[in-house]
């Protein structure tokens, strides 16, 4: 190690989670210049860890989290003891507080390499062999700060305090307590982004992502006129989202359109392609050309997470109402280059188990006769439909873009519209837009919120169906 040199990157893993070390070693002088890796490590890891590194200078170290819980974003409090219960192992900590950790889910969850390909993080035990004396628990304990238990069959598993902590069984004021921190809240107004910093900068991308993620919108300002900027900007994220219109699409008044967007008429508050499995995430719309003296075409916004909080909150019975009864989305075109036909059921509202709004889905122009529900139903369903329309209206923001701005949004989250319009016989509104998965994003923001804030925290819920 004091030959010069510069080793090469060296991966490895625990069974708690993976560990990350970049060597650099120069002019006789080895150091750790960068580590990430979970505090926690059993005995054995700790002594080969110590003399592995014997004699290195550590210049920099930070906790990689296995996962964020908003419940437990404190320092946990030290293991105190473990008992062996009929149900599972009851684990105690030095503050007071109790968990029953299930046998099964203790088994399922041993991260030791035997249970856990170590590169990947992917399980490998076969499910078929948890079971037998594979589940029959025959001591567990708590020592150096980790819950050790050791199975019928032979097999030990190890799971660090921060571990149990973070996934530990939830009480109902938990739960509801992760329910207000998850719940978004709304914008009153867009917030803006240089594009330049968002182009050439992680920490530019990150705070638009960021902005995103809370506020479900952003205006991206002094982007240019360039109409491929916005397959730019999604590669920033991710690749583009291709649908039936393409991987980039023009929103210009043309004749005989295949979609109404393409036209000078208004939209109606809509997500774009509900009648998809998995509508697009992120849109963007760069507005390359929006001539002065064309009058109308602003755009509308409104946030219907929260539009579907209020609704509970004023029109419980409807709220009911539109979380059960389906609808039903199509696309049904045969009269274009690619013919189409599209449908997807699905009710207007989706809740988790513990009833909180987990998506929305909001589109006028593209829902079919009502399927499947019986006339008391349909009643019930109209009442409710027209008393969401009212609360929407009201919780809606317009702005005119400007040529050189891109409008982004959660189309997952966020309902947008558009004010009709009239061309003069020189004039034009021009706008450019473009997909993202809205996996891509979540994952895109959150790993930057990592590594460069240190930020492990679940962001607030993005519209997606998530039952979390």
């Amino acid at each position: 190690t004091k030959q010069k040199k510069r080793c090469k990157e060296l991966y490895n893993s625990v069974w708690s989670g993976r560990i990350q070390w970049n060597l650099f070693c120069e002019q006789g002088q080895s150091c750790i210049s960068k580590l990430d890796f979970l505090i926690f490590f059993s005995p054995m890891l700790r002594r080969a860890a110590a003399t592995l590194f014997q004699g290195l200078s550590v210049s920099q170290q930070r906790p990689l989290s296995l996962a964020a819980h908003p419940l437990r974003a404190a320092a946990a409090a030290a293991l105190s003891n473990a008992t062996i219960t009929p149900k599972g192992v009851a684990v105690r900590w030095l503050d007071g507080k109790e968990k029953t950790f299930h046998t099964h889910w203790l088994r399922h969850n041993c991260r030791c390499p035997t249970c856990v390909e170590p590169s990947s993080g992917q399980r490998i035990v076969p499910v078929k062999k948890i079971q037998g004396r594979e589940v029959q628990l025959e001591s567990a304990n708590v020592a150096d700060a980790q819950l050790c238990v050791r199975w019928g069959s032979g097999h030990e598993s190890v799971f660090t305090q921060d571990f149990l902590d973070l996934y530990a069984p939830c009480t109902s004021s938990e739960l509801a307590a992760r329910s207000r921190q998850l719940r978004p809240s709304r914008a009153e107004s867009l917030a803006e982004i240089d594009t330049a910093a968002v182009l050439v900068s992680d920490t530019g991308l990150s705070a638009w992502l960021d902005q995103l993620t809370e506020a479900g919108a952003c205006l991206l300002v002094n982007a240019g006129k360039d109409a491929d900027l916005v397959e730019r900007l999604a590669e920033r994220i991710s690749s583009v989202q291709p649908t039936i219109y393409g991987t980039t699409f023009d929103v210009v008044s043309q004749p005989q359109p295949i979609n109404v967007a393409y036209s000078p008429l208004g939209l109606e508050l809509h997500q774009d392609i509900a009648y998809y499995e998995s509508p697009p995430g992120l849109q963007f719309l760069h507005c390359v050309r929006f001539d002065e003296h064309v009058t109308g075409g602003e755009s509308t916004l409104c946030d219907l997470l929260v539009s579907a909080e209020r609704l509970r909150q004023e029109c419980p019975e409807s709220f009911v109402t539109l979380t059960t009864v389906p609808a039903t989305f199509w696309k049904v075109h045969y009269r274009r280059e690619v013919p189409v036909h599209i449908t997807y059921q699905r009710p207007l509202i989706a809740t988790n188990r513990h009833g909180e709004v987990v998506a929305v889905t909001w589109a006028p122009p593209f829902e079919a006769p009502l399927q499947d529900v019986t006339e008391e139903e349909t009643a019930r369903y109209y009442t409710a439909y027209e008393k969401f329309e009212k609360i929407m209206q009201e919780n809606t923001i317009s702005l005119r873009l400007r040529p050189g701005q891109v409008l982004t949004f959660n189309n997952r989250r966020m309902a947008h519209g558009r004010e009709q319009f009239v061309l003069p016989p020189d004039g034009q509104r021009h706008l450019v837009g473009v997909y993202v998965h809205i996996d891509e994003f979540r994952s895109r923001q959150r790993v930057l919120a990592h590594t460069l804030h240190n930020n492990t925290a679940i962001p607030p819920r993005v519209g997606n169906g998530d039952m979390q």
